[in-house]
């Protein structure tokens, strides 16, 4: 077992929901029990009417204890009895195959510690690998948001940061991925 896998312990026989793909953000997932986070309606200082017209109203949002966000990293997921489907395959395949691995709960997660390749295996026959899309790309694949508000990020050269949620973008910490 490697740190990364190590940091995954917690989320094993943890249910993820909210499974969800977009263009724009990629596919994300949450663990653990859900909370509301809502925003207040205020005034902000922005050029941008459309910005500062955003937050004249309340903004609700459900959020589980961990969130786990595929950020530039290519994706796959293989469902017990139905097709294979990637982040390319058709908008109606991808959602049915995301609604069957809603609900799944974890059992197992492997990181390469070269590359970061990253499957995560689930109890009803699911399984997610993740890995960098070239070979030259060596920027965040994953991040992993956790109760504590720090948040474990993988890149496609191997390494990773456990860093607080806080921490200015560019500054983390990045580590090689070792073998504990």
């Amino acid at each position: 077992m490697n740190i990364v896998e190590s940091k995954f312990q917690e989320l094993h026989g943890v249910v993820c929901w909210k499974v969800n793909w977009d263009a724009n953000l990629n596919l994300s997932m949450n663990f653990g029990q859900p909370s509301l986070s809502i925003r207040e309606p205020r005034k902000v200082k922005s050029s941008s009417k459309k910005m500062s017209d955003s937050f004249k109203y309340r903004s609700v949002a459900l959020h589980g204890e961990w969130f786990f966000w595929i950020l530039n990293g290519y994706w796959k997921v293989s469902i017990k009895d139905y097709d294979e489907v990637t982040g390319d395959t058709s908008y109606k395949r991808k959602n049915m195959a995301l609604t069957r691995l809603d609900g799944q709960k974890l059992i197992h997660a492997s990181v390469d510690p070269q590359t970061s390749t990253t499957r995560l295996d689930f109890d009803l026959g699911a399984i997610l690998s993740i890995r960098r899309i070239s070979i030259k790309n060596d920027g965040d694949i994953w991040s992993l948001y956790k109760p504590d508000n720090s948040v474990l990020s993988v890149r496609g050269d191997g390494k990773y940061s456990d860093d607080p949620g806080e921490t200015e973008s560019g500054k983390s910490n990045w580590k090689p991925i070792v073998t504990l």
